[in-house]
């Protein structure tokens, strides 16, 4: 806020904190939907290739989990997915199984999501190289003491 503050004279100051505010909060919305976007689609990537992997899992169970989480798995609780699957009429060895492959898909789906946004921010990095690293001329000058009324 300060360098873009104090980039721009005294008459621009409230347009410009105005568009910093809007483009902040932009930054946050739009930044907030790329890292769930990409913890959702690691999740379901890790997911899918987890099931369809495991010889435990029998193979009508791994064809429909692969057909039906295409479109995307949902982020829950590995309990939450244990109790849904309890209300099936799988045995508890493959839920079992389902179950630790959702939990170990959200661990890689939240280290692809760190890392991405991280990388997002390194990246932002390379760009502050052009920002000013002094004010002004116009702003460096001090100005007169308002005279006491």
């Amino acid at each position: 806020g300060n360098v873009i503050q104090s980039s721009v004279g005294d008459d621009d100051r409230s347009e410009v904190g105005g568009l910093q505010y809007t483009w902040q909060n932009l930054g946050s919305a739009v930044g907030t939907a790329l890292a769930g976007s990409v913890l959702i689609g690691a999740l379901t990537t890790a997911f899918v290739a987890d099931v369809a992997a495991d010889e435990r899992i029998p193979g009508d169970v791994r064809s429909f989990a692969a057909t039906e989480l295409q479109a995307g798995v949902p982020f829950v609780s590995a309990t939450d997915v244990e109790t849904a699957l309890a209300e099936t009429d799988l045995e508890a060895s493959v839920t079992s199984a389902i179950v630790e492959s959702y939990r170990s898909s959200q661990l890689v789906g939240l280290q692809v999501a760190v890392v991405v946004v991280g990388g997002i921010g390194l990246l932002g990095l390379f760009f502050t190289r052009g920002l000013p690293s002094r004010r002004r001329e116009h702003d460096a000058t001090p100005r007169p003491p308002e005279a006491a009324g």
